[in-house]
């Protein structure tokens, strides 16, 4: 079974749902929390913190989907897992609507539950585990999914606000609180304008030019904490961001005169015409017919 999100089971082909209730796995992310902090762990040692010593069993891989189904811990790029922003927000809030937003966030980050929060919310648990019989769900994973989002919808008090599920960027220092008590980021200077102008900037978040008129949106304001795992986690994707750039070479015109370095001694030579290609590696014929691979050549 997958160590990410195969929440079913050969025998429910329902589709991925968490298989616990957000309230179990906050308490679950809190064990995981107390051992690991937020150090980046192996995959046994996250088993060992939720209280389990075989990594791949059914129940094992169950609390793990769940947890990052809620978007609670998050799988780095080396196959690490790590708590993520959101659920240190849960965990240790700074205010009491700070917890709520939180919370919220998490019950919709599945994608099951933010489509039942748009369409069937008001449902009744019958009715809404009907709805997902049609939606390709078995009869039993529909009870259980509807089962489990209505214990969500109660314990993050959904019923009390229109909430959206908020962009899915937790793999960095996920959403901040939203518009209501965020103010909107400062005003740019005029040197910045022109990369800005395309950019719209939204609450909760601050575009930052890059180049050529790009952008990169990031939460504003944030916390050191999750400053500090936003810099790690570009550190992590360093490899796959950045695009290293191959040297072009100066074009050659010929014949052009060069110094043939061959094992013996320095050379000089005159280039006429390029003979091809052998074993990936470019020749060049000197005036004597002499076929010369470039790695050996040093142009004037």
């Amino acid at each position: 079974m997958s160590d990410e999100t195969n929440t079913v089971t050969a025998q429910d082909r329902s589709p991925k749902y968490p298989r616990l209730s957000l309230e179990d796995s906050i308490s679950r992310v809190k064990d995981v929390h107390k051992q690991a902090g937020k150090s980046s762990i192996a995959l046994e040692t996250l088993a060992l913190a939720l209280g389990y010593k075989n990594p791949t069993s059914g129940a094992t891989q169950v609390v793990i989907a769940a947890l990052l189904n809620y978007g609670l811990i998050v799988k780095g790029v080396d196959k690490k897992y790590s708590v993520s922003p959101l659920a240190i927000r849960i965990l240790h809030p700074t205010s009491d609507d700070q917890f709520l937003k939180s919370v919220q966030e998490a019950a919709l980050f599945p994608s099951v539950f933010s489509e039942i929060r748009k369409t069937m919310h008001d449902c009744s648990e019958q009715v809404m585990a009907s709805h997902l019989v049609q939606s390709r769900f078995t009869p039993d994973g529909a009870a259980k999914a509807a089962a489990i989002y209505k214990s969500n919808s109660v314990f993050a008090k959904l019923d009390l606000a229109d909430y959206s599920k908020p962009k899915e960027n937790n793999s960095a220092s996920g959403t901040v609180e939203g518009a209501k008590n965020n103010p909107p980021p400062p005003a740019q200077n005029n040197a910045n304008k022109g990369n800005m102008s395309t950019a719209t900037i939204q609450p909760g978040e601050l575009p930052v030019p890059i180049a050529d008129g790009l952008v990169a949106r990031v939460p504003f304001p944030m916390t050191e904490e999750d400053f500090e795992l936003l810099i790690g986690t570009l550190q992590l994707w360093k490899k796959k961001l950045v695009k290293k750039l191959t040297p072009i070479a100066p074009e050659i015109i010929l014949p052009a005169n060069a110094i043939w370095k061959n094992s013996n001694n320095d050379k000089p030579v005159r280039i006429v015409a390029v003979m091809g290609e052998k074993d990936g590696e470019k020749y060049y014929e000197s005036s004597d017919g002499t076929g010369i691979p470039e790695s050996q050549l040093e142009f004037n």
